[in-house]
């Protein structure tokens, strides 16, 4: 089921299609090398969940939500900005103090602790699209991961959520 956030007009954001990925990690093993410098899917900003012990793991994303709790929950101001060419909400890591009440409020669980490269001091960070290049996407071998750049507000809409697989009528893969 696609959530409503996914929905917001001008704003890009990631599509998982679990029935063709295979569960094998380079989406964490890409992400974590171009934010963080290493291959450590524990320090990734998506994270590979299971329904059960014999189940599928599948890719667990920022929906870079519309009214999102993280963002709600940062008590220092100007913390959260909007990126200007994918409308997602961006952690400054020079105004984070660290508190971790974005991640604790993160409904998905992919606001990760790290240190900041200026201060050295625990920060928080989220996706950020790789900034319109994520490279999740672009090392998924099955492609189910995709870049979904931008639902427009009209008819259109629906054309682009049917392109990826969305059933635009009721919110859920078609």
């Amino acid at each position: 089921m696609i959530p409503p956030d996914y929905l917001v007009a001008g704003r890009a954001f990631l599509f998982v299609d679990p029935s063709i990925c295979t569960g094998c990690g380079i989406c964490q093993i890409a992400c974590s090398l171009h934010h963080f410098k290493v291959f450590n899917p524990d320090v990734a900003l998506l994270r590979l969940e299971s329904a059960g012990e014999d189940s599928h793991r599948n890719p667990i994303v920022c929906r870079q939500c519309s009214n999102a709790y993280c963002v709600r929950a940062c008590p220092i101001p100007n913390v959260f900005s909007q990126d200007p060419v994918s409308r997602v909400m961006v952690i400054n890591s020079q105004r984070c103090t660290g508190c971790g009440l974005c991640a604790r409020y993160c409904p998905y669980g992919v606001i990760v602790r790290t240190q900041s490269s200026g201060s050295g001091l625990s920060v928080y960070v989220k996706c950020d699209l790789c900034y319109g290049d994520p490279q999740c996407v672009r090392y998924c071998p099955t492609g189910a991961l995709k870049y979904v750049k931008e639902v427009k507000a009209t008819e259109d809409r629906q054309l682009e959520l049917g392109a990826h697989g969305c059933d635009p009528k009721v919110g859920g893969l078609a």
